[in-house]
């Protein structure tokens, strides 16, 4: 049977726009929101049931279970010296990144990881059920209630030490925000030569399916690995006006042609 605790935020962006109401509905109570622009911790406020604005980190005399630091990971080693919790209070941070261990700069006993692999943004929905969650404690009693919560949230829980985690959090970089970047550097292209977008849909789609099917190693398509040279002297010509493109181009290719001559030796 599921316990319902009383969780508090520091921070108001994405990820809490949609993790602080899935915990609601999922029977937890959200009793504080901290942030430093109050405007945007009302607005989070606005979407839960009973959250209260929080001024300072001290939490030492409200009734809590759970904080969650929610923050641009470069602001988590500044605030946490701050933070003043209830003595069985579990202090966790939601960072693929940082390891468990900058909580220990805090005066928490109990300290802890709940990281949702997903790419969040407010206007987005997001199906929680669907989204891997990987938990990381420094006690077993803390592992179990990061357990407890995270099955209530996702289908998809486990267990990840910070070295893994930073690891994952790596291949999600190259796999979705530089790809997503490439992407936006295909639309530039097709926008300046007067192209719909949508015209990549079909094509992205079946890479997507590939991708996670036959694999990506056998799923690469394209010049480079076909050592179509005159092909790819017609992008770089098409490229030239832009140095940076180039050597993008130059070097992914380059690389895909390094990476499948490896392939083929195992």
């Amino acid at each position: 049977m599921q316990d319902n605790y009383n969780i508090a935020f520091i921070g108001a962006g994405n990820l809490a726009w949609h993790l602080a109401p899935a915990l609601e509905n999922a029977g937890h109570k959200i009793s504080f929101v901290c942030n430093r622009s109050r405007k945007n911790a009302h607005q989070l406020i606005d979407r839960l049931y009973h959250a209260e604005y929080k001024r300072n980190l001290n939490f030492s005399k409200d009734q809590l279970d759970l904080l969650i630091i929610a923050i641009n990971d470069s602001y988590i080693n500044q605030i946490v010296t701050n933070i003043i919790l209830p003595e069985d209070c579990l202090l966790v941070h939601t960072s693929g990144s940082l390891p468990l261990e900058i909580l220990e700069k805090s005066a928490a006993y109990q300290l802890g990881v709940l990281y949702p692999l997903q790419s969040f943004t407010k206007k987005v929905k997001i199906d929680f059920r669907e989204v891997p969650i990987y938990l990381e404690s420094n006690s077993e009693s803390g592992l179990n209630k990061l357990i407890n919560i995270s099955k209530g949230l996702s289908k998809n829980v486990y267990q990840l030490s910070s070295s893994k985690r930073l690891a994952l959090h790596l291949a999600a970089v190259y796999s979705t925000n530089f790809s997503n970047h490439l992407f936006s550097i295909a639309k530039r292209i097709l926008t300046n030569h007067g192209i719909d977008y949508n015209h990549l849909k079909p094509l992205s789609h079946t890479m997507i399916h590939k991708i996670f099917t036959i694999g990506p190693e056998k799923g690469q398509t394209g010049p480079a690995i076909r050592h179509d040279l005159a092909t790819m002297d017609s992008h770089m010509e098409m490229l030239s006006e832009d140095e940076e493109l180039m050597e993008i181009y130059s070097i992914l290719s380059k690389h895909i042609m390094k990476s499948a001559k490896k392939n083929k030796k195992r």
